[in-house]
C-alpha cells in the first residue's frame, strides 16, 4: 500500500515537470538554411520528367549539382554554420 502511494506521488511529480517544461518550452537552437544550387535542382528534375525511363541522361547534371551543394556545404562550413 505504501508502495503504491509513493509510486503515485513520483509519477504526479513526473507529470508537474513534464508539464512545467511543456510551459517553459525546450530552448532550442534554430538554423537558418537558404535553398543551395535550386537552379540546377529544377534543371534535374525537368529532365526526370523528360526522361523518366532514362534518368542515366541526366546523370552529367545530377553529377554538377553534387558539386555545387559539396562547394555550398563548405563555403557554410568555412563560416561557422
Amino acid at each position: 500500500m505504501l508502495e503504491a502511494q509513493r509510486e503515485r506521488q513520483q509519477l504526479g511529480n513526473l507529470r508537474e515537470r513534464m508539464r512545467a517544461k511543456t510551459r517553459l518550452g525546450a530552448p532550442t537552437r534554430q538554423y537558418k538554411t537558404d535553398p543551395v544550387c535550386v537552379d540546377l535542382q529544377n534543371q534535374i528534375f525537368q529532365c526526370y520528367q523528360q526522361n523518366p525511363k532514362e534518368t542515366l541522361s541526366c546523370s552529367a547534371l545530377a553529377a554538377e549539382y553534387f558539386k555545387c551543394v559539396q562547394h555550398a556545404r563548405q563555403c557554410s562550413a568555412g563560416q561557422g554554420g
